[in-house]
């Protein structure tokens, strides 16, 4: 990440964007962020965000990590490049990922199942931000290069893209599929300008109350539905404990539906479900992203 990145909070006037002409980590113009990866069990809210000085508007940093080839590290802390021949010197060190509570093959069930909601937040927020996609191939099936951030002189199974794992990850498969009929179904998550004050809502645990703090770990969001489509309401929980999230008023006569849930290993429901009341407290679990669709009655 450059060194010039400023702590000052982001209004809601700002952006949620991906520059669409970036092709790697070293533009410029863009700074990389580990928004995806959720580090350390404990990402804070000004770690999703950072300033782009050079256009004076925020981005939100949605590479997924492909522009250097990295995959969706829920499993390591630290590289493992030692078969690259360069006694792990090579590659970047900051990997900025989290193995979830154990380094690399585990059988602990905990863990893999934190794991894997871990590569369902990275993916639902990458589809549910404004701009380009950028999906490494293979991240939709969980791919893994086993720890390996500098893989470019492995041509054997380190690099290869195994086939098998549309079997052994079908359900993740389903959950990419489910995101990007999520996105198609919706405008308003693919805007071709950049969001106004008329266009978002930023809220808290508390509605109107978000906190950009360096210690915020919650943030939440409504997205004006276009030409007459349902609102959106995203809420976002980084950290290891539950959440209640107040839900804005909407609408009258209006519930909220919802649509996505990461803590449930299940596609996003483009139909209506479970209703929740405007005002009314919605939990959302630790570790976890939930998305309610505005429904009138």
């Amino acid at each position: 990440v450059p060194g010039d990145c400023g702590p000052a909070p982001l209004s809601p006037a700002d952006v949620i964007f991906l520059d669409l002409e970036t092709t790697g980590l070293n533009t410029g113009n863009v700074f990389l962020v580990g928004v995806l990866l959720w580090q350390g069990g404990q990402l804070t809210v000004q770690q999703y965000f950072a300033r782009d000085y050079s256009q004076e508007r925020a981005i939100v940093s949605l590479f997924h990590q492909a522009a250097r080839g990295r995959k969706l590290l829920v499993s390591f802390n630290g590289k493992h490049n030692e078969e690259n021949g360069e006694e792990n010197r090579d590659g970047l060190n900051d990997n900025l990922s989290w193995n979830c509570g154990a380094e690399g093959s585990t059988t602990d069930t905990a863990v893999l199942e934190l794991r894997a909601r871990q590569q369902r937040n990275a993916l639902a927020l990458l589809f549910l931000s404004q701009g380009t996609p950028m999906l490494l191939m293979g991240d939709e099936m969980g791919r893994s290069q086993g720890g390996n951030n500098n893989a470019w002189c492995q041509d054997n199974e380190t690099s290869w893209l195994d086939w098998t794992l549309l079997e052994s990850h079908a359900s993740l498969h389903a959950f990419v599929k489910g995101l990007i009929a999520l996105r198609a179904a919706h405008a308003s998550l693919r805007r071709d300008r950049f969001l106004t004050d008329e266009d978002i809502q930023w809220h808290g645990e508390v509605p109107h109350e978000p906190d950009f703090g360096p210690h915020a770990r919650s943030l939440a969001w409504r997205l004006k539905g276009l030409d007459g489509a349902p609102d959106l309401f995203v809420a976002l929980n980084t950290s290891s404990d539950d959440r209640l999230f107040q839900l804005p008023q909407a609408k009258a006569p209006c519930l909220w539906h919802r649509v996505l849930d990461t803590f449930q290993n299940r596609p996003p429901c483009l139909k209506p479900g479970p209703a929740e009341c405007a005002g009314a407290m919605l939990q959302v679990e630790a570790h976890s992203v939930v998305v309610l669709m505005e429904a009138v009655v």
